[in-house]
C-alpha cells in the first residue's frame, strides 16, 4: 500500500492529486482512493500505524520503509507527471 498526502496551496490541489492517481495507474496500481473528508484521512493514517503490529506476527521479516520528500526538494531529479 502507498499512501500519498499532498500538502500546499487549495487552489490546483485538485489537479495535482488527479495527476498522482493517473501515475500511479499507469504504474500498476490496483485501486487508487482519495479521502473523502478529513475524518477518513486520519482514519487510513491510524489504519496504517495499526498494521504493524498484525505484520510483526505475520511476518516477522516484513520490510516498511517511509520516505517524505519536501515540497521544495521535488524538482530534484524527480521525473515530471504529465
Amino acid at each position: 500500500m502507498l499512501i500519498v498526502e499532498l500538502d500546499g496551496v487549495v487552489a490546483g490541489m485538485d489537479a495535482q492529486a488527479d495527476r498522482i492517481a493517473a501515475l500511479c495507474k499507469r504504474n500498476g496500481a490496483m485501486d487508487v482512493r482519495v479521502a473523502r473528508d478529513e475524518a477518513e484521512r486520519e482514519l487510513l493514517w491510524k489504519s496504517r500505524k495499526q498494521a504493524f503490529g498484525a505484520l510483526g506476527r505475520i511476518a516477522p521479516s516484513f520490510l516498511t520503509q517511509d520516505g517524505v520528500v519536501p515540497r521544495t526538494r521535488l524538482p530534484e531529479g524527480a521525473p515530471v507527471c504529465r
